[in-house]
């Protein structure tokens, strides 16, 4: 009795199971695919051996997605309800090929989204493959530049840049002899962050202070695809910009002269509006003249009054050539003049004197021009 037992138990194991080990199908896919951003991918599904699944229940589907449908065959036609909406217009099968068990699917404009793994499903006959997609877009070509020269140190800045990759690049410096430099910094002291469309830039700089040849490379594993750029620094990248110097000094001494003076400037401009802001009005740079004047051509110029006044009436401005001369009113008050002299001595000459019988009234702060008599 255990033998049969043991037989009707496998038998019924293997229908079950419906495994190519018992009806002799099988999947064929591969274990993975690579396709760049915006082309078209086939994700080969295959029965080995060959036989017509026109009539079956086919799936295409990624566990990760949410439907999971990426396409599905049924009853001779395509059950569209259960499709992933990323995949409408994107996804199909080659029926042609299904009567010869090729039930591969075709993914048109491939983007970063679509990597994943992909699922080829049989229900009816409990057998499947799996294929995984990886999704790479190559970046720009790398490009090595000059960024900077250190005068002082004798150093050069390299900078080395690419755009547009995916996944994220390795990016490395080598010197003329194949050997890694450190970079001062770059892609690798921080996670990368995506840009717009999920692509990924890279740059890195390096300083460096001797000649030689300097390689910068930006590898992707997963599509095994490189780029590299490199530049040769000689002794005069070194020496070229030592006139640099010599510029620069002079440039910051005249820079500091300039700003000196102009604060120079400031400082008189300044003090004379202050200056002059203190000044009752009408007295100002006039009354330094007739100072000057007075000084140079008049010994003795004062008015005589024969009535004393509260407060005094000064000459504010005098003619050196002795035709007239300005009268002012400093106080704070009108003044009234009459019977009032004025006596001018000029170097060794007589003396001259002016008497006026005017009456004057003089409002505070006026003035009053008179000839001379």
């Amino acid at each position: 009795m255990a033998a049969p037992l043991l037989v009707l138990c496998a038998l019924i194991f293997c229908f079950l199971l419906q495994t190519h080990h018992c009806s002799g199908q099988s999947l064929w896919s591969p274990r993975a695919v690579v396709a760049s951003v915006g082309d078209d991918v086939v994700l080969s599904c295959l029965f080995l051996p060959p036989r017509d699944v026109s009539g079956q229940t086919l799936e295409w589907s990624r566990p990760d997605l949410d439907p999971r449908f990426v396409f599905v065959w049924r009853s001779y036609e395509e059950l569209t309800v259960l499709k992933n909406p990323a995949f409408e217009g994107r996804a199909t099968l080659f029926t042609e090929e299904l009567k010869h068990g090729n039930i591969s699917l075709k993914l048109t404009s491939v983007g970063i989204s679509d990597e994943g793994t992909y699922r080829c499903f049989v229900p009816g006959l409990g057998i499947d493959s799996t294929v995984r997609l990886h999704v790479g877009a190559p970046g720009s070509s790398a490009l090595v530049s000059v960024e900077a020269v250190h005068v002082w140190s004798s150093a050069v800045e390299l900078r080395c840049q690419s755009e547009g990759w995916y996944p994220p690049p390795e990016l490395q410096w080598l010197d003329s002899e194949g050997r890694a430099l450190s970079a001062d910094e770059g892609p690798l002291s921080d996670p990368p962050q995506p840009g717009p469309g999920g692509l990924y830039d890279v740059n890195s700089k390096l300083t460096v202070k001797h000649n030689g040849s300097f390689t910068c490379r930006v590898t992707q594993n997963s599509t095994n695809t490189s780029t590299q750029d490199t530049v040769r620094l000689t002794d005069d990248a070194f020496r070229a910009r030592v006139w640099i110097l010599p510029v620069v000094i002079a440039l910051a001494v005249a820079v500091v002269a300039s700003v000196g003076l102009v604060i120079v400037l400031l400082f008189f401009v300044c003090k004379r509006r202050r200056q002059n802001s203190q000044k009752p009005e009408g007295e100002g740079d006039l009354q330094t003249e007739v100072d000057r004047l007075t000084k140079e051509h008049v010994l003795l110029l004062k008015i005589h009054k024969k009535r004393r006044q509260k407060e005094p009436v000064i000459i504010d401005s005098f003619d050196p050539w002795g035709r007239s001369f300005s009268l002012k009113n400093t106080s704070g008050q009108d003044q009234q003049m009459e019977d009032w002299t004025v006596k001018i001595e000029m170097d060794n000459d007589p003396p001259l004197i002016y008497e006026y019988k005017d009456k004057l009234k003089l409002r505070p702060w006026s003035g009053l021009k008179a000839a001379v008599m």
